[in-house]
C-alpha cells in the first residue's frame, strides 16, 4: 500500500488562494505579511497537515538550526539522562531544542554520531568525550560552532568544558569511609582509562596516603574491557576481600 503523499508548499498556495512566495514568506518573515493572509495560508497548512522544511531552508542559507546537539556516551548510563535532562530544561528556556546522540563510549561511534548531528547544521555541539582525540573537530569549530565537553575535557582541541570536581569527591567518599572505621578500602574503575576516572584515583590515593595506606596496589581494580559487576566480583574473590569498597563507574 502506497503512503500519501506530504503536501508541498504548492499545495498550501494553491489551498490558500495566494502565490507560492506569500506562502513562503508566511513562514519566512510573517511580520510582512497581513494578518488575514497570514492565518489564511496557515489554516490551510493545517488543514493540508504541511510542516515546512526548517532544515532545508536552513541548509539553503547556510546558516544553523534552532537545535543544539548532545552526544553521550552508553545510552544505559543514568548519569548521561541526568545530563541530558538537566541541558534540555536550559535550552527549552531559550527557545532551543536538544538532539541527542550515543557514542557508547567508543572512539568509532563518537566520531559518527559527531559527524551526525554537525550535519543537522545545529548550532552548538555539547559532548562527553569518548574518543583519545577530539582534533576531528577542530574544523568545524574555526566555522563558527561552538564545542563544549561535558564532564571529560576535549583532547587535541580548543574548547570549553564543564567538569565534576571528581578528584575532590573522590578523596571525600574515602575519607568517609576511613572515618567510618574502614581500612581495606578498594577502588574499582571500569572504565579506567578516561579523564574522570584518573581524576577519582587521585582523590582516593590521597586520602588513602594521608591515612597511611598508601600502598594500594591490591586494592586497586582497574579495567578497560571487563564490565563493573566482573570488576567487583574479582575485588572480593580474593584472601583478604574489601570491607568498603568505591565503584568509580563511568560519568
Amino acid at each position: 500500500m502506497a503512503l500519501p503523499q506530504r503536501a508541498t508548499l504548492d499545495d498550501v498556495a494553491r489551498l490558500a488562494g495566494v502565490s507560492r512566495k506569500t506562502a513562503s514568506r508566511v513562514y519566512s518573515e510573517p511580520e510582512k505579511v497581513a494578518a488575514a493572509t497570514r492565518e489564511q495560508v496557515l489554516a490551510a497548512a493545517r488543514r493540508l497537515r504541511f510542516r515546512p522544511n526548517t532544515l532545508a531552508r536552513t541548509l539553503r542559507r547556510g546558516g544553523t538550526t534552532p537545535t543544539v546537539g548532545l552526544l553521550i556516551g552508553e545510552m544505559s548510563n543514568p548519569f548521561y539522562h541526568a545530563v541530558a535532562a538537566g541541558i534540555e530544561h536550559e535550552l527549552s528556556a531559550s527557545g532551543l531544542t536538544l538532539v541527542m546522540g550515543s557514542s557508547d563510549d567508543t572512539e568509532e561511534g563518537e566520531e559518527r554520531v559527531a559527524d551526525a548531528l554537525l550535519s543537522q547544521r545545529v548550532a552548538a555541539l555539547l559532548m562527553i568525550p569518548s574518543a583519545a582525540d577530539q582534533s576531528y573537530l577542530d574544523g568545524e569549530r574555526q566555522l563558527g560552532t561552538p564545542v563544549i565537553a561535558v564532564d571529560r575535557p576535549a583532547r587535541n582541541l580548543l574548547a570549553d568544558a564543564v567538569l565534576l570536581q571528581n578528584r575532590a569527591g573522590a578523596r571525600q567518599a574515602a575519607e568517609a569511609l576511613l572515618n567510618a572505621g574502614h581500612r581495606r578500602i578498594a577502588y574499582l574503575a571500569s572504565p579506567a582509562d578516561i579523564h574522570t576516572q584518573h581524576e577519582r584515583l587521585a582523590g582516593y590515593r590521597e586520602a588513602m596516603a594521608a591515612a597511611g595506606l598508601g600502598d594500594t596496589a591490591a586494592l586497586e581494580h582497574l579495567s578497560d574491557d571487563v564490565v563493573e559487576d566482573a570488576v567487583a566480583r574479582a575485588a572480593l574473590d580474593t584472601a583478604e576481600p574489601p570491607t568498603a569498597w568505591w565503584p568509580a563507574t563511568t560519568g
